[in-house]
């Protein structure tokens, strides 16, 4: 069956909270929680990894049918030539000289749009949902979603997380010893806070950009902080914006006991490893980040953050988003 793909794709920094949100998002009846989809072709294929059921991707009772569908849609292509391709259209580098360039369409970039678009087709065929979340958080590969949603491709909407970037730069320092099985899929050496300052409102910015000109009816955003403070409040908002019915969504962060259905992500923060999982809240830094810290990130990104509607003392938020 061949389908127009609703593609949700979240944008934001890392450990801004996209994965929680796209677990959160999956827990409607009419939505497939993916991860990284960027990521398939490596941990799905070239190199397997685990999926949050807890097998490798590989063997995982959805992605293999996926691959299988996916591949009968492109006529068996080789997945390391796909993966390749992908590569080379999303390198972050690209992105300038792709926002500057005249708008046609070569036949590699027809390739590379048509695999895109088969994946989301795959991926809602195997599931039988009508939607599919993408948290791949990569400026460029949004840039490619919108050509394609400009193009009729597929139906698009955006949601662009942000979170308090002294939050982000806390959870990104502690280093960690690769372990697949809890869903860390590489050694990590810790980022300090002087780097996260810059990537943070780097990021920022070029997601602006990617999103300059969409509408509320397609593209949103929403803080972390609010997510944590009225969760209920949010998931209805983007249930709303979505087109589907808040009462999954809502029970999910109203009756934490019962945890959260996971699904399949082939990809992401580490949290969907967990083998009970519920929506909980990480404010750690404000009690456990140094003042030191605190104002080195103050010093260098303290200017984007008060755009974004964030306060010097971490404590309120003020504006909008």
């Amino acid at each position: 069956m061949s389908l127009k793909p609703t593609v949700v794709s979240i944008q934001g920094h890392a450990r801004s909270g996209s994965t929680i949100l796209d677990i959160l998002l999956g827990q409607s009846y009419d939505v497939v929680s993916t991860g990284e989809l960027c990521n398939f072709y490596r941990f799905a294929y070239i190199e397997p990894q685990y999926c949050s059921c807890g097998t490798l991707a590989k063997d995982c009772d959805f992605w293999a049918p996926v691959s299988a569908e996916m591949a009968s849609r492109l006529g068996h292509e080789d997945f390391i030539r796909l993966a390749r391709r992908q590569s080379n259209f999303e390198r972050h580098r690209y992105l300038p000289k792709h926002l500057i360039r005249p708008r046609r369409r070569d036949p590699d970039e027809t390739a590379y749009l048509e695999q895109t678009v088969a994946l989301y087709q795959s991926v809602l065929e195997v599931s039988g949902r009508q939607i599919v979340v993408d948290s791949s958080k990569r400026p460029i590969r949004l840039f490619w979603l919108r050509q394609l949603a400009e193009a009729g491709e597929i139906d698009l909407k955006v949601i662009s997380i942000i979170r308090d970037g002294r939050g982000v730069a806390w959870s990104l320092k502690p280093a960690w010893v690769k372990d697949p099985k809890v869903g860390k899929q590489v050694n990590y050496r810790g980022r300090s806070t002087l780097h996260t300052s810059f990537t943070w409102v780097f990021n920022g910015i070029e997601n602006e950009i990617v999103t300059r000109g969409m509408t509320s009816e397609t593209c949103r955003v929403v803080r972390y902080e609010d997510l944590c403070a009225d969760p209920v409040r949010i998931m209805e908002q983007l249930a709303r914006f979505l087109g589907v019915s808040p009462d999954p969504m809502i029970a999910s962060v109203l009756y934490p006991e019962r945890g959260l259905r996971k699904g399949h992500l082939v990809a992401g923060n580490r949290m969907r490893m967990a083998k009970s999982l519920k929506f909980q809240p990480d404010v750690e830094w404000m009690e456990k980040m140094p003042k030191s810290e605190r104002l080195v990130f103050w010093l260098l990104a303290g200017w984007y953050a008060r755009r974004r509607g964030y306060s010097a003392d971490g404590l309120r938020l003020s504006g909008d988003a």
